[in-house]
């Protein structure tokens, strides 16, 4: 009889804490349409916007020390392009170590909707559920950023709340080499500098998040494109500090 109610109570754990099987892998989400987008517009309107003041405010160095807390970020993608990230260690100065993103890409040129390739992607969230960010209050986004080759290349996407509900895209800058003191992106780092005011379509102060966005057009050829970029340090800035 003991061994019948030891065999019960295993059974009742096991059914209440199901396993995840080994041998499946969990997807990588994919960054479709706005997670608000089955909402009524009216109920969004009446949510405050969140604000942050300062000359700088700090939206992600990945050392959890962040100005957003449990804020979403992931790479988005539809196949047959593909994207990945993960946060890594680099020596900094003398013994310590400094904590970056390093994004991997694959923008093909061929097959998926439309015939050209698909689409990839990373992306950081600035609303909070149905809060926006207001941003009206900075002149300029930075971040650190490097490449594997010195080859990759890029835009920058803004979305507000009527891309984020409406468009289910993100509006963008030009090319990341316009921004940087090179250029183009290198094999070392350099600070990108890219005035809010190249948005001119994207209400500052309701912003939704911000997205890399590894464009077909931005590599010439008609064979897939592939790089590794690292970035750092994503702020929004009154005036850019070099």
């Amino acid at each position: 009889m003991k061994i019948f109610y030891l065999i019960t109570i295993i059974f009742i754990l096991v059914a209440a804490f199901p396993q995840e099987s080994s041998g499946l892998k969990k997807e990588k989400p994919v960054f479709v349409e706005s997670e608000d987008a089955a909402e009524d517009p009216e109920s969004i309107e009446l949510q405050e916007p969140l604000r942050k003041y300062g000359s700088v405010f700090l939206i992600a160095n990945f050392e959890n020390t962040s100005g957003l807390k449990q804020t979403k970020m992931s790479c988005y993608e539809q196949p047959p392009s593909k994207a990945q990230y993960k946060l890594e260690k680099e020596p900094a100065d003398g013994e310590k170590t400094n904590r970056i993103a390093r994004i991997k890409y694959l923008k093909e040129k061929e097959g998926g909707p439309f015939g050209k390739g698909g689409w990839c992607g990373w992306y950081i969230l600035l609303k909070k559920g149905r809060r926006y960010f207001d941003a009206s209050e900075y002149g300029f986004i930075t971040f650190r950023i490097k490449g594997e080759t010195g080859n990759e290349n890029f835009v920058l996407g803004l979305r507000d709340k009527i891309w984020d509900i409406y468009q289910g895209d993100s509006f963008k800058s030009k090319p990341i080499g316009n921004y940087l003191p090179e250029g183009r992106i290198a094999d070392k780092w350099q600070k990108a500098i890219i005035p809010l005011s190249d948005f001119d379509q994207v209400d500052l102060k309701e912003l939704s998040g911000i997205y890399i966005c590894f464009e077909g057009y931005l590599f010439a050829d008609e064979k897939p494109s592939s790089g590794i970029i690292s970035i750092d340090d994503i702020k929004l800035e009154t005036q850019p500090y070099i």
